[in-house]
């Protein structure tokens, strides 16, 4: 069966498309595997195994989780996606940045943005309320289903995963690299990352236009790769009709 997932990516030509793609040496649209930018740095002589899981999956930030569908549903998920995209207006998402490591410890990179509209939580919670529910199983979630609480499970159930990553407790993150091993390389990577790559030190880093949604499948290599674009196609209502 297919494992699949719903993914927001920053446009082609936008400048964090190409950073991410060099510094995980993956891009996600072709499958094109690379050197990643700091493989060869010798301060970081694990660097391959700490950006291994966040390498496979690309670079993006989660709308719906992979999980397991049916081969049979396939065509209804493309189907439910363009009727999403069809309604939903393009957006543009703000005031980018490295994620707080508060919420994701010292082991993991990622970036982020604000949505002051509320339009980014709307369509999460579209895609996990029409997709998710057609999910068969959950490999990276249901495994821990006894260790998570009363509510985590009951959405694992539900939806596939758990409630903290979904619905209100949604929170907007790009992984860049998941597994350092203590803060010391966090801020040493941190450090690298902005050097060679000059991340948002303009203004259209700090900003990502949000125009399309991406279905993306697991490949026989491991990798994530997408298989489908779904403009987002939708019109805003004038003041007139308000």
């Amino acid at each position: 069966m297919p494992i699949l997932a719903v993914y927001l990516l920053h446009p082609e030509q936008h400048p964090l498309t190409g950073i991410g793609r060099s510094f995980l040496g993956y891009d996600i649209r072709t499958g094109q595997v690379s050197t990643p930018l700091l493989a060869h740095n010798p301060d970081l002589q694990d660097f391959a195994a700490w950006l291994e899981q966040a390498r496979t999956f690309g670079f993006h930030a989660t709308l719906g989780d992979a999980l397991e569908y049916s081969a049979d549903d396939v065509a209804e998920i493309k189907a439910r996606l363009a009727w999403l995209a069809s309604r939903i207006p393009s957006f543009t998402l703000v005031n980018g940045r490295f994620h707080a490591m508060a919420k994701y410890g010292s082991r993991t990179l990622c970036l982020t943005y604000d949505s002051p509209s509320g339009e980014l939580q709307n369509l999460q919670n579209l895609i996990v309320t029409l997709i998710n529910v057609l999910y068969h199983s959950s490999p990276f979630y249901e495994p821990y289903l006894n260790s998570y609480t009363a509510d985590d499970s009951y959405h694992t159930i539900r939806y596939g995963v758990p409630h903290h990553r979904i619905l209100d407790k949604f929170d907007l993150h790009f992984a860049l690299i998941t597994s350092l091993p203590d803060e010391q390389r966090w801020q040493l990577v941190k450090q690298l990352l902005l050097e060679q790559t000059g991340l948002f030190q303009n203004e259209e880093d700090r900003r990502c236009l949000v125009d399309a949604i991406y279905l993306v499948e697991k490949q026989e290599t491991g990798f994530f790769q997408v298989v489908e674009r779904f403009p987002l196609l939708g019109s805003r209502a004038t003041e007139s009709e308000v």
